[in-house]
């Protein structure tokens, strides 16, 4: 079964998981993937897999496939890029859930394609949280939203949960199904204030 079908029978099966019938396109997974374009030795975690449309970028492009993880919590979805993509590391579980498996490893990109408008403010909080611990100095955790989750409370409360943790700077694609805008997120840089106040 192609990645476009396994994809929409994912979806179909379970939507609470899957925010939309369309894949992510290859203009955003190009600017997802921008700085492992740039180096491709950089380690790479990515979350919410679905059928591996970022995932096979990737995998194309790293040359080390050790420095791959990728978190996918549909248990179909898991099993099919398991095969598809049998050097890199796969783990069927949930995003909040990322030092469980991950330790006190760092990564130099965080790519995410979660559903983050499906999910409630805590939960989304938890995430975000978990990928601020993880994000290598100096790294990019990298995201996007499509344009009508954009417009939506949860849209609006995650744009603004984004900037409290990170600098961040965005960027729309158009040519998505539908438009997306793809957030480019770095470690937010603490200014420290000398004893006279300077």
């Amino acid at each position: 079964m192609s990645a476009t079908l396994q994809f929409l029978k994912a979806a179909i099966k379970a939507p609470l998981q899957i925010s939309t019938l369309f894949q992510t396109a290859t203009a955003t997974v190009n600017r997802l993937l921008s700085p492992l374009r740039q180096d491709n030795h950089c380690s790479v975690l990515e979350l919410g897999v679905g059928a591996g449309a970022v995932t096979k970028k990737a995998y194309k492009v790293m040359k080390n496939k050790e420095k791959y993880l990728g978190f996918e919590i549909n248990t179909d979805l898991y099993n099919y890029v398991r095969e598809e993509y049998k050097e890199f590391q796969f783990v069927c579980a949930s995003a909040e859930v990322i030092s469980d498996y991950t330790k006190n490893r760092k990564y130099d990109l965080i790519v995410s394609t979660l559903p983050w408008s499906l999910f409630d403010d805590f939960m989304r909080a938890t995430i975000l949280n978990e990928i601020s611990k993880h994000l290598e100095k100096g790294g990019y955790f990298k995201t996007y939203m499509v344009c009508n989750a954009l417009m939506t409370r949860s849209g609006r409360l995650f744009r603004r949960q984004l900037e409290e943790r990170f600098e961040v700077s965005s960027k729309w694609v158009f040519f998505n199904m539908p438009p997306a805008k793809v957030f480019e997120c770095r470690t937010r840089v603490v200014s420290v204030k000398n004893s006279a106040g300077v």
